[in-house]
């Protein structure tokens, strides 16, 4: 394991910013503890609260691809962990519930779901490696449902306004100046306002082409110049801008080149593929640890469902109805540069970048804040 190990520290993670956000709103069980960072910063009061994530963007690709000067390094108020897995899915959903992994069991983009017996994509309700629909109904929305921030907030104080703008739910925006075009709008009218913009970007650019590729690094700089435009823009707003994960540049082994390991699992693996739930043939336990660690102990942690849960790696709480079925047997979790696929996919082989591991580059997301008064 070449890469440096960060484990989730749930007390400063994009946990402990949403529940500042609910603490400053008046929720009264916003349920985790509060980013000191943030209080302060939301203290100091602004009508128009603002966060910007920036998926992929942690903070080894913020201090590769931008500057000390350029307007995200410059107003970097420190470095923030990923809950885990270090996945869009998993982040995207404790910033719209303000629970924890553990809470939501959004872990990862596939899930294993008993009632339809499937790896379900989450995102597009499709079978996961097909375009077929998982059924006639939304799978994950009806058996792993969570509350949304928006409602909690609107619920403790009525005179709240609340947005999420994303390309793929919530109020929908289909280009990034389109988004802080959005963003001023609404920022314009009088009133508390909460806006909420989750985008795809440069996660999309470093599956691509990589973390450390030119196409990145010119998604980067312009991200950075449109945002730096909009707060110029704002007044009595307060400008937080993060990243659901970081990004490395991986390479992928697959599991059907290894038939005795493949054989010894129920169903094709789940979560991430840097998060791989494993569901092992009955009795076959014993065999399964000891085929896969000597064949990938060097690349990935194997953890059963109970050390995932007793080293508190998905957060606290009351863990979600699901969340213990969907860990699997065991969660194969990359320590190194590795992604764990089933069979050879043409869509696989093309991604470079990826993400849920645990390093340290997939862990860390920066927390940067702009006040205008």
């Amino acid at each position: 394991m070449s890469s440096e190990i960060r484990y989730p520290d749930y007390d400063r993670s994009l946990l402990a910013l949403t529940a500042s956000v609910l603490k400053y709103y008046g929720v009264c069980d916003y349920g985790h503890t509060t980013l000191p960072e943030m209080d302060s910063l939301l203290g100091q009061g602004a009508d128009r609260v603002i966060v910007i994530v920036l998926s992929g963007m942690g903070t080894a690709n913020l201090k590769r691809h931008l500057s000390e000067t350029d307007f995200l390094r410059a107003n970097k108020v420190c470095d923030l962990s990923a809950v885990f897995p270090s996945s869009t899915a998993a982040a995207c959903a404790t910033l719209q519930s303000g629970e924890s992994p553990l809470e939501h069991s959004w872990l990862g983009r596939d899930l294993y779901f008993s009632e339809v017996d499937r790896n379900i994509s989450l995102f597009c309700n499709r079978v996961q490696g097909t375009r077929k629909r998982a059924a006639n109904y939304n799978v994950p929305l009806k058996y792993i449902p969570y509350r949304r921030l928006s409602d909690r907030i609107r619920e403790a104080d009525s005179l709240v306004e609340t947005h999420f703008l994303s390309h793929r739910e919530g109020e929908r925006v289909w280009s990034f100046r389109q988004a802080m075009q959005r963003i001023r709008k609404i920022a314009s009218g009088s009133g508390k306002k909460y806006i909420c913009l989750f985008w795809d970007e440069p996660d999309l650019e470093m599956h691509t082409f990589g973390a450390a590729s030119g196409k990145a690094h010119n998604r980067m700089r312009f991200l950075n110049r449109e945002i730096e435009k909009l707060s110029g823009d704002l007044s009595d707003s307060l400008v937080v801008v993060t990243s659901d994960h970081g990004m490395i540049d991986t390479h992928w082994i697959y599991l059907e080149d290894y038939p005795h390991l493949a054989g010894l699992l129920e169903r094709a693996p789940s979560v991430e593929p840097r998060a791989a739930a494993l569901y092992i043939r009955q009795g076959r336990k014993l065999e399964f640890e000891e085929v896969f660690r000597d064949l990938f102990g060097s690349d990935f942690i194997l953890l059963s469902r109970e050390e995932v849960l007793d080293r508190g790696l998905l957060g606290s709480g009351h863990p979600g109805e699901k969340t213990y079925s969907i860990i699997g047997d065991y969660l194969a979790v990359a320590a190194g540069n590795v992604s764990l696929g089933w069979k050879h996919r043409k869509r696989e082989k093309k991604k470079i970048g990826s993400y849920a591991g645990l390093t340290a580059e997939e862990m860390t997301v920066p927390f940067i804040a702009c006040t205008k008064k």
